[in-house]
Order: C-alpha cells, then sequence, then structure tokens
C-alpha cells in the first residue's frame, strides 16, 4: 500500500506532514522529526515504523504544463477548434 501526501506550500509542508502521519501511527507510520526536517528526498521514517515514509518533492507547476500541453495536442488530433 502505498501513501502519496501532495504538499504545495514549502514553508508549512514539514508542519503538515507531521500533523498527516502522527493521525495514522495506527497504521505503522512514524515519522523521525529530524529526517523530516528536510525539502530533498528523504526516507523520513522513524527506525521503529512499520511503514517506511518517503519525502520525495515535486514541481508541481511543470506537472500541470505538462498536463496542459498534453491535452492541448488531443484538442489539436481530434480538431475540437
Amino acid at each position: 500500500m502505498r501513501l502519496y501526501l501532495l504538499l504545495v506550500s514549502v514553508k508549512t509542508q514539514l508542519k503538515i506532514r507531521d500533523l498527516i502521519i502522527s493521525g495514522i501511527t495506527w497504521f505503522g507510520c512514524d515519522i523521525d522529526k529530524e529526517r523530516n526536517n528536510t525539502r530533498s528526498e528523504a526516507i523520513i521514517s522513524s527506525d521503529n515504523a512499520k511503514v517506511t515514509v518517503l519525502n520525495i518533492p515535486t514541481n508541481e507547476e511543470v506537472e500541470i504544463a505538462r498536463d496542459i500541453e498534453r491535452l492541448r495536442k488531443k484538442i489539436i488530433e481530434k480538431k475540437y477548434f
């Protein structure tokens, strides 16, 4: 099973990750406070966690632009306009 958290606000993402994961400790998730203090790709779960929690940064603006370009190409191919 995988859990994905898409967090846009860089200023609050550390706190939000901590709050969300602390709410699902019953699932086996546990965050290491020091490991969570990162904005880079990292394992942020504690050594005692049953579930590995990863921080994987993304660039949402690039993903949105790619989606728009993909849809634009579909529209042109079908000649909706």
